[in-house]
């Protein structure tokens, strides 16, 4: 979903990029639980503050849940 998000800002001439922040469980945790790797460059707390807004998502068990600013 997060990709389709930025494919529609960019159409309308939106500068957008799709970060991650880093993860925050052990790698044993994330095996457990089949956690995918994701191919996502992870933004650090000093990018953040280059960007002009921020779409934040979190993942819930039916689905995903965004934040605009």
């Amino acid at each position: 979903m997060a990709d389709k998000v930025v494919e529609g800002l960019l159409k309308e001439g939106v500068n957008a990029k799709l970060f991650q922040v880093a993860e925050t469980l052990p790698q044993e945790v994330l095996t457990k639980m089949h956690a995918a790797k994701l191919d996502i460059p992870i933004i650090t707390p000093a990018e953040l503050v280059n960007a002009d807004g921020f779409m934040l998502g979190f993942s819930t068990r039916y689905g995903m849940v965004f934040l605009y600013f």
